[in-house]
């Protein structure tokens, strides 16, 4: 494929830009699973103590 000589450096620029979107496009899925698993490990750590607390509860009231 012949590419003109002034717009080889457009193409080039182009290509790396286009480069770097794919890239953060997948750093940005990593960090969003991440966080996700952040929220998951949390919501199962509250939902323990809220277990422990309804036991505590019973034992109390027994």
């Amino acid at each position: 494929m012949f590419i003109h000589r002034d717009r080889a450096g457009f193409v080039d620029e182009a290509t790396e830009f286009l480069q770097k979107l794919v890239h953060r496009d997948k750093n940005a899925k990593i960090i969003q699973s991440k966080i996700r698993e952040r929220d998951e490990s949390w919501s199962r750590t509250l939902e323990q103590h809220r277990q422990a607390e309804i036991e505590n509860m019973k034992i109390c009231f027994e």
